[in-house]
């Protein structure tokens, strides 16, 4: 149940962090606004160019890109200037209300410009090869005035690169002022949630590193979890909130991601108690040397466009994606340790190495979302799960190790008494046996002796002739071949629970017992003009005791035969099925309603069925069978329905 609390918790969390807004997806550069309590994501294709077009001309010299999307600088021949545009109409809904637009996440500085009129801006550019004041997330209020109701309005960005590559992250939200506001304030206000959460979980796990210093996995774990939050941060461009510095923002972003790599690695093997592989070694010293470069990128701004264009947008599709293998590798390696926490580790990494996947085609222009933030919210959540699952276990072992110092008499006294109770189990189950022995002797074993000695007695003092004699004796001598079976079902199943008797349970061909059980009964059936059959049956091999394997058929056999009226049919069959040995023993007899069949195989006198001659019995026989087969690890089941006959399947191993 906890484990699905905890998972119920972390979607809630995530969903908490979405912004649940319509995302019209548009192929023709225009979008139709209609609804002002709406926010729309401009999402799709819009058109782009590298050349100055503050004035606005419809030529050629457009094409289409994605938004979001991401460029790099190379692709658009070292151009650091780009320019998108997108036409929107609105509807007579829209008439004297402000709209407003959300930049979000726009590599890098912008400007914007509406019907030509330029609204707002963000950062500084002096030109295309220098901007000396970046852009941070930000509403852009359009006024009324210049905008067209019911026609088309075009919008305009101009947007500077980071020196490596450039584009809008995240889709431009257009909505009505008021909702744009509080939008871009809900934003804002979850990721602050989510950047306290991640430092809460990282400070909370140093310091149980501190407490327990048996366990670097926690330290490690803390570690990478604060500098996550820098990670997310900088990637949301938050940072610039601070200060419009860019290489402030670059320290805190750039270095952060590749300190994050180094201590995730470290955060799995010491879990797992892992020694550090060949290709985890090499990625740890690489990520080291590249956290050293982009520190010196941040501070020489002519390395940094070497940085940004060949190591920052090539290491993350090739390295990130050998670190996945690698995480994937270290987590399957360990999955049989089952230590405490093993699933949410699982379930963490693979989240994060989808979003380092998605980030990789992101890049290369395969898609327009990166899911990385939601991707760094579910590994922490997780991972924090597992080490939390982990540390419970830590303290719980700890208090049983004080427990079982301190309460070692206590142990004793228990595992005697459990001896005692096993033993009183024991004597129980021989006074149930015992009871049940001399249940059955005095009842069934008793009748027909009494009866032998009442007729031996009428006989002997002439108060019966020589017809009549023979008459009761046959009665008699039916009764007593009946309690002769019974007598063996009694020796045999009390000798089953003597001394913990076992069966010997071997190989065999159960085809010789069958033919025997069937010789054994095939005058009783001739007698009750039942017709008996045996199939013809294939070689075959089970595992069981032959002697108990002989009394359960003797039993089924015998109660088929007892309960099918004369010119009925029993029939038996041996076959393999499924990979198991099947004996059927079925009858056209009189069946039997459910309340029977739940009963059969329980030992209940006061539930006795009489055959179809008024046959008796003892209730005891099945009870045994399944006794017995329970023990040869078998089992036994009956069809049978009222006027339809019963059809009972002995089902045992072969091998």
């Amino acid at each position: 149940m906890k484990l699905f609390q905890s998972i119920y918790y972390i979607f809630l969390l995530l969903l908490l962090n979405c912004n649940q807004v319509m995302n019209p997806y548009f192929n023709d550069s225009t979008v139709n606004i209609s609804n002002p309590k709406l926010i729309y994501k401009l999402t799709g294709k819009w058109n782009f160019t590298t050349e100055n077009k503050i004035k606005i001309k419809k030529d050629d010299n457009w094409e289409k890109i994605n938004v979001p999307g991401y460029w790099i600088n190379s692709g658009y021949k070292d151009h650091n200037i780009g320019w998108y545009s997108i036409d929107f109409i609105l509807t007579e809904k829209f008439q004297d209300k402000d709209m407003a637009l959300i930049i979000k996440n726009a590599l890098n500085s912008h400007e914007l410009y509406i019907n030509g009129k330029k609204i707002g801006g963000m950062g500084e550019i002096i030109s295309e090869n220098e901007v000396i004041k970046n852009a941070r997330p930000v509403v852009h209020h359009i006024p009324y005035s210049i905008l067209k109701i019911g026609s088309h309005n075009t919008l305009l960005i101009k947007l500077a690169d980071d020196a490596g590559g450039g584009g809008l992250i995240s889709s431009p939200m257009l909505c009505e002022k008021e909702l744009c506001d509080r939008e871009f304030q809900l934003q804002t206000m979850l990721l602050g949630g989510t950047i306290f959460f991640f430092l809460f979980i990282g400070l909370y796990n140093i310091l149980i590193y501190f407490g327990y210093k048996n366990d670097i996995s926690y330290l490690y774990f803390g570690i990478s979890v604060i500098i996550f939050s820098f990670v997310t941060l900088g990637n949301e461009r938050y940072t610039f909130n601070l200060t419009e510095n860019y290489k402030i923002h670059f320290y805190i972003f750039h270095p952060s991601i590749y300190l994050c790599n180094i201590f995730v690695l470290l955060t799995i093997n010491s879990f797992f108690e892992l020694k550090l592989s060949i290709i985890s070694k090499i990625l740890i010293f690489i990520f080291s040397n590249i956290f050293i470069l982009s520190i010196f990128a941040g501070s020489n701004p002519e390395f940094r466009k070497i940085y940004n264009s060949l190591i920052l947008n090539y290491q993350i599709s090739f390295l990130h994606s050998i670190m996945g293998i690698e995480m994937i590798k270290n987590v399957l390696q360990a999955r049989k340790q089952n230590k405490p926490g093993n699933l949410f580790i699982l379930l963490g990494t693979l989240s994060l190495i989808l979003s380092i996947f998605l980030l990789t085609f992101y890049i290369i222009g395969h898609i327009t979302r990166t899911f990385t933030n939601e991707g760094f919210f579910l590994m922490i959540s997780c991972y924090a799960i597992a080490f939390a699952l982990r540390y419970k276990s830590l303290r719980e072992k700890f208090f049983q190790m004080e427990l079982e110092n301190s309460n070692d008499l206590e142990k004793k006294v228990q595992e005697k008494t459990k001896e005692l109770i096993e033993i009183n189990q024991k004597l129980s189950d021989s006074n149930n046996i015992k009871d049940k022995l001399f249940s059955i002797i005095s009842h069934d074993l008793k009748s027909p002796l009494y009866s032998l000695e009442e007729t031996l007695n009428l006989f002997k003092n002439k108060q019966m002739n020589k017809v009549s004699l023979m008459k009761y004796i046959k009665l008699v001598n039916n009764i007593l071949e009946t309690n002769k079976f019974l007598l063996e079902n009694l020796l045999n199943w009390s000798m089953s629970h003597m001394r913990d008797s076992k069966l010997k349970i071997e190989l065999i061909d159960p085809r010789p017992i069958l033919m025997e059980v069937y010789a054994l009964h095939e005058q009783s059936a001739i007698s009750k003009k039942v017709h008996l059959r045996l199939n013809q049956i294939s070689e075959v091999k089970c595992k069981a005791d032959r002697n108990a394997l002989r009394l359960i058929l003797r039993n089924l056999l015998s109660n088929a035969i007892k309960f099918t009226p004369k010119n009925g049919i029993v029939l038996l069959d041996i076959e393999i099925y499924e990979n198991k040995c099947k004996i059927l023993v079925q009858d056209s007899g009189i069946g039997m309603n459910k309340d029977t069949i739940n009963s059969l195989f329980q030992y209940n006198r006061d539930n006795i069925s009489l055959g179809t001659n008024q046959e008796g019995g003892s209730g005891l026989g099945l009870y045994i069978c399944k006794e017995f087969l329970e023990k040869m690890e078998g089992s036994i089941s009956v069809e049978s329905s009222t006027g339809k006959g019963s059809r009972f399947q002995v089902i045992l191993p072969i091998d």
